[in-house]
Protein backbone atom coordinates (compact mmCIF):
# COMPACT_ATOMS: atom_id res chain seq x y z
CA UNK A 1 0.00 0.00 0.00
CA UNK A 2 2.84 2.38 0.84
CA UNK A 3 4.46 1.80 -2.56
CA UNK A 4 1.19 2.64 -4.30
CA UNK A 5 0.88 5.91 -2.36
CA UNK A 6 4.49 6.85 -3.16
CA UNK A 7 3.88 6.05 -6.82
CA UNK A 8 0.68 8.13 -6.90
CA UNK A 9 2.34 11.04 -5.08
CA UNK A 10 5.25 10.94 -7.54
CA UNK A 11 2.90 10.81 -10.51
CA UNK A 12 0.81 13.74 -9.25
CA UNK A 13 3.94 15.76 -8.45
CA UNK A 14 5.35 15.02 -11.91
CA UNK A 15 2.12 16.08 -13.60
CA UNK A 16 1.99 19.31 -11.60
CA UNK A 17 5.62 20.11 -12.46
CA UNK A 18 4.96 19.40 -16.15
CA UNK A 19 1.91 21.66 -16.06
CA UNK A 20 3.90 24.48 -14.46
CA UNK A 21 6.68 24.09 -17.03
CA UNK A 22 4.19 24.23 -19.91
CA UNK A 23 2.51 27.29 -18.36
CA UNK A 24 5.86 29.08 -17.95
CA UNK A 25 7.60 28.02 -21.17
CA UNK A 26 4.84 27.90 -23.78
CA UNK A 27 4.21 31.66 -24.08
CA UNK A 28 7.92 32.22 -24.74
CA UNK A 29 7.94 29.47 -27.35
CA UNK A 30 4.75 30.51 -29.17
CA UNK A 31 6.10 33.92 -30.20
CA UNK A 32 9.59 34.27 -31.64
CA UNK A 33 11.39 37.59 -31.84
CA UNK A 34 14.48 38.69 -33.69
CA UNK A 35 16.26 42.01 -33.84
CA UNK A 36 16.27 43.90 -37.12
CA UNK A 37 19.43 45.48 -38.46
CA UNK A 38 17.41 48.51 -39.59
CA UNK A 39 15.27 51.31 -38.18
CA UNK A 40 11.51 50.86 -37.90
CA UNK A 41 10.49 52.41 -41.23
CA UNK A 42 13.22 50.60 -43.18
CA UNK A 43 12.34 47.30 -41.48
CA UNK A 44 8.68 47.69 -42.45
CA UNK A 45 9.61 48.62 -46.05
CA UNK A 46 12.02 45.69 -46.37
CA UNK A 47 9.44 43.24 -45.03
CA UNK A 48 6.76 44.56 -47.38
CA UNK A 49 9.11 44.14 -50.34
CA UNK A 50 10.35 40.71 -49.22
CA UNK A 51 6.76 39.51 -48.86
CA UNK A 52 6.13 40.31 -52.52
CA UNK A 53 9.55 39.02 -53.63
CA UNK A 54 8.69 35.65 -52.06
CA UNK A 55 5.33 35.39 -53.88
CA UNK A 56 3.17 36.24 -50.89
CA UNK A 57 0.53 38.99 -50.78
CA UNK A 58 1.05 42.02 -48.56
CA UNK A 59 -2.32 42.57 -46.87
CA UNK A 60 -1.51 45.93 -45.34
CA UNK A 61 0.49 47.40 -42.53
CA UNK A 62 -1.13 48.70 -39.36
CA UNK A 63 0.79 51.39 -37.52
CA UNK A 64 -0.61 51.35 -33.99
CA UNK A 65 0.77 54.80 -33.27
CA UNK A 66 -1.60 56.40 -35.79
CA UNK A 67 -4.71 55.00 -34.09
CA UNK A 68 -3.41 55.60 -30.59
CA UNK A 69 -2.55 59.24 -31.33
CA UNK A 70 -6.13 59.79 -32.53
CA UNK A 71 -7.23 58.64 -29.06
CA UNK A 72 -4.75 60.90 -27.28
CA UNK A 73 -2.27 58.14 -26.46
CA UNK A 74 1.43 58.29 -27.32
CA UNK A 75 3.60 55.19 -27.06
CA UNK A 76 6.78 57.17 -27.56
CA UNK A 77 8.01 54.39 -29.86
CA UNK A 78 6.76 52.95 -33.13
CA UNK A 79 4.85 49.66 -33.25
CA UNK A 80 2.84 47.96 -35.95
CA UNK A 81 1.92 44.78 -37.78
CA UNK A 82 2.81 43.86 -41.36
CA UNK A 83 0.14 41.45 -42.62
CA UNK A 84 0.79 38.79 -45.23
CA UNK A 85 -1.00 35.88 -46.85
CA UNK A 86 -0.37 33.25 -49.47
CA UNK A 87 -3.57 32.15 -51.17
CA UNK A 88 -2.34 28.62 -51.90
CA UNK A 89 -1.57 27.96 -48.23
CA UNK A 90 -4.78 29.60 -47.03
CA UNK A 91 -6.77 27.45 -49.45
CA UNK A 92 -5.03 24.27 -48.30
CA UNK A 93 -6.15 24.95 -44.74
CA UNK A 94 -9.56 26.52 -45.35
CA UNK A 95 -10.72 23.90 -47.87
CA UNK A 96 -10.91 21.44 -44.96
CA UNK A 97 -14.04 22.36 -42.96
CA UNK A 98 -12.65 20.95 -39.70
CA UNK A 99 -9.60 23.24 -39.99
CA UNK A 100 -11.44 26.51 -40.55
CA UNK A 101 -11.24 27.44 -36.87
CA UNK A 102 -7.70 28.70 -37.53
CA UNK A 103 -9.09 31.66 -39.47
CA UNK A 104 -8.46 33.62 -36.27
CA UNK A 105 -4.73 33.22 -37.02
CA UNK A 106 -5.08 34.58 -40.56
CA UNK A 107 -3.61 36.46 -42.20
CA UNK A 108 -0.11 35.94 -40.86
CA UNK A 109 1.50 38.98 -39.33
CA UNK A 110 4.92 40.26 -38.35
CA UNK A 111 4.89 42.58 -35.36
CA UNK A 112 7.47 45.33 -35.79
CA UNK A 113 8.34 47.41 -32.76
CA UNK A 114 10.90 49.69 -31.20
CA UNK A 115 12.16 49.03 -27.69
CA UNK A 116 12.78 52.64 -26.70
CA UNK A 117 16.55 52.25 -26.89
CA UNK A 118 16.87 52.61 -30.65
CA UNK A 119 16.54 48.91 -31.41
CA UNK A 120 13.87 47.43 -33.67
CA UNK A 121 12.48 43.93 -33.31
CA UNK A 122 10.21 41.69 -35.35
CA UNK A 123 7.96 39.19 -33.60
CA UNK A 124 5.91 36.45 -35.18
CA UNK A 125 3.92 33.42 -34.23
CA UNK A 126 6.05 30.29 -34.12
CA UNK A 127 4.16 28.67 -37.00
CA UNK A 128 6.25 25.51 -36.81
CA UNK A 129 5.33 24.90 -33.17
CA UNK A 130 1.72 25.98 -33.61
CA UNK A 131 1.30 23.76 -36.66
CA UNK A 132 2.66 20.79 -34.72
CA UNK A 133 0.24 21.47 -31.89
CA UNK A 134 -2.75 21.36 -34.25
CA UNK A 135 -1.52 18.34 -36.21
CA UNK A 136 -2.88 16.96 -39.47
CA UNK A 137 -3.27 19.25 -42.46
CA UNK A 138 -2.54 22.37 -40.39
CA UNK A 139 0.75 20.85 -39.27
CA UNK A 140 1.66 20.13 -42.88
CA UNK A 141 0.91 23.67 -44.06
CA UNK A 142 1.85 25.84 -41.08
CA UNK A 143 4.63 23.67 -39.75
CA UNK A 144 6.16 23.10 -43.15
CA UNK A 145 5.70 25.51 -46.02
CA UNK A 146 4.56 28.59 -44.07
CA UNK A 147 7.33 28.33 -41.53
CA UNK A 148 10.00 27.91 -44.22
CA UNK A 149 8.67 30.81 -46.29
CA UNK A 150 8.51 33.12 -43.28
CA UNK A 151 12.19 32.51 -42.62
CA UNK A 152 13.00 33.48 -46.21
CA UNK A 153 10.94 36.65 -45.91
CA UNK A 154 12.57 37.58 -42.60
CA UNK A 155 16.05 37.19 -44.07
CA UNK A 156 15.54 40.68 -45.55
CA UNK A 157 16.06 42.30 -42.15
CA UNK A 158 19.19 40.44 -41.09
Amino acid sequence: MRKVLIFLAGTVTGLILCGVMVFVLMPKMMIVTQQSNFDYDTTVAKLEQSIQDNSWSHKGTMHFNDDLMKKGRDLGVKAGVVKLCKADYAYQVLSTPADRFVTCLMPCGFGVWEDGQGRVFVSKMNTGLMGNMFGGNIKKVMGGAVSADEEKILSAIK
